[in-house]
């Protein structure tokens, strides 16, 4: 058990891997924290009323949320630290594992919004509109056509279609795997007869 699981270490802290991840974690991470930062900044900064951004699909109205995920441990600051810490560290340890290049970029892209969210959470705000706010998450998005609607950010997005994407991999990865052992095993047979 103790050198399956050196021999898995060795093989995963290769340096050729590990100089791959480093680079994909720059690149997204200048991709995705810009994005992430530019919009909030934007949106923070210009009059905070309700817009239309897509028509009458997606509308912008600024939000200050205090709590993780549909705003649950909204009352409690520190659960709410805890919460999305534990997903941040979480997927981090999930992308530095896998080995499955696709399954690692789609955790990538999950970890550095969860992580963005969570800067975007320490960092105090100043806004001309709201004053200083302090242990909040900057949401501004939310769907027009859907009363009561959950308002969202851009790393909300990318955090939920990354790991739908995930799970679609996932998935697929099976029966394609599943298909190749079955056409393996019936080429095994034909040849033993």
């Amino acid at each position: 058990m103790k050198n399956n699981i050196i021999n898995y270490l060795k093989q995963n802290f290769a340096w050729k891997n590990l100089f791959f991840k480093l680079i994909a974690l720059l690149i997204s991470a200048s991709i995705i924290c810009t994005i992430s930062f530019v919009l909030r900044n934007h949106f923070i900064t210009s009059n905070p009323q309700q817009k239309d951004f897509m028509g009458e699909f997606i509308s912008i109205k600024v939000v200050y949320n205090y709590g993780v995920a549909f705003s649950w441990f909204n009352s409690s600051t520190a659960s709410a630290y805890v919460v999305q810490s534990m997903s941040v560290i979480i997927t981090l340890l999930l992308w530095i594992f896998i080995k499955d290049k696709i399954a690692s970029t789609i955790l990538l892209i999950s970890f550095l919004s969860g992580l963005c969210n969570l800067i975007d959470r320490i960092v105090d705000d100043i806004s001309p509109y709201y004053g200083v706010i302090k242990n909040a998450v900057v949401d501004y998005f939310y769907f027009k056509f859907i009363s009561n609607s959950a308002i969202f950010n851009i790393n909300d997005v990318f955090i939920t279609l990354s790991y739908i994407s995930l799970f679609i991999y996932i998935i697929v990865k099976f029966f394609i795997d599943n298909k190749k052992e079955t056409l393996e095993n019936d080429k095994i047979n034909n040849i033993q007869e």
